[in-house]
């Protein structure tokens, strides 16, 4: 979590913040499915609530962002493209949304979606 101070105070941008603008960001790319659900994944959508378990933010000393992220692609795409995609859409989400500095984008493809 950063934080940045202001003449009027302390603004701080929480890991849950960046783990939700990455899922978004995973959910805008075409051919894939979104983050990988898993079981505990199928759990939270049964409860109505959102997951970025497999969503892993981690902030060094330097406030440079690492981001874990475990996705699903659609049969039949060429998935290093896929996952490039889904680092660059990443990026550029954080970079708009704030003013956070990302240091790594790991994208891990967890499952193939039939489609």
């Amino acid at each position: 979590m950063e934080d940045t101070k202001n003449d009027l105070g302390t603004i701080r941008i929480h890991n849950h913040v960046i783990a939700a603008l990455t899922s978004i960001a995973v959910s805008e790319v075409d051919g894939v499915v979104g983050i990988y659900k898993g079981i505990r994944g199928s759990l939270f959508n049964f409860l109505g609530k959102q997951n970025t378990g497999a969503i892993k933010v981690e902030t060094d000393k330097n406030n440079e962002i690492k981001l874990d992220v475990a996705i699903t692609v659609k049969y039949g795409v060429h998935i290093p493209e896929a996952a490039r995609r889904v680092q660059e859409s990443i990026q550029n989400a954080i970079e708009k949304s704030t003013d956070l500095n990302i240091k790594e984008i790991n994208v891990n493809v967890h499952e193939i979606q039939g489609g």
